[in-house]
C-alpha cells in the first residue's frame, strides 16, 4: 500500500479489504483440504463408515464456513458474540419446538455409526419393502 500514492481513506480501504481477501482465502484453503484429507477417515474404516466419512466431512466444511464467517465479520468491525448469544436463545426455542425432528436425527447418526445398514440394503415394513 505504501508504494501507491493514496489518500488516508483510499488506503484504509485497500488495506482493509486485503485482510478480508487474506482471511477469506485461507478459510478458503482449509474448505478445500478437508476432502483431500478425508483418506484419513478412510483408512478407519472399522470405526467410520462411507456414510459417516461423508457426514463427519460435511460436519467439518460447515464449521470452516462458520468459523470462517464469523472471522470475516469480526475483520469488518461487526461483533460476533451478541450474534451468537441471539442464535443461541433462537436454537433453544427451536429445539423445544422440533424434540422429534432432533430426536430422530441424533437416530440416524446412531444408526449409521452402529452400522446396522448398509447402501443397498433393503427392509421390509408391515409387508412393504
Amino acid at each position: 500500500m505504501q508504494y501507491l500514492a493514496l489518500e488516508d481513506v483510499a488506503a484504509t480501504f485497500l488495506l482493509n479489504v486485503s485482510i478480508r481477501l487474506v482471511i477469506f482465502n485461507l478459510f478458503w484453503f482449509f474448505y478445500q483440504m478437508v476432502a483431500p484429507l478425508s483418506v484419513v477417515l478412510g483408512k478407519l474404516e472399522g470405526v467410520f463408515n462411507e456414510e459417516m466419512q461423508a457426514w463427519v466431512v460435511k460436519a467439518i466444511k460447515t464449521l470452516f464456513v462458520l468459523v470462517g464467517g464469523a472471522t470475516i465479520l469480526e475483520a469488518l468491525g461487526i461483533e460476533v458474540g451478541p450474534i451468537l448469544a441471539g442464535w443461541g436463545l433462537f436454537g433453544v426455542v427451536v429445539a423445544l419446538g422440533a424434540q422429534d425432528l432432533f430426536k430422530n436425527r441424533i437416530a440416524g447418526v446412531l444408526i449409521l455409526a452402529e452400522q446396522r445398514f448398509k447402501r443397498g440394503d433393503w427392509t421390509q415394513v408391515d409387508g412393504v419393502v
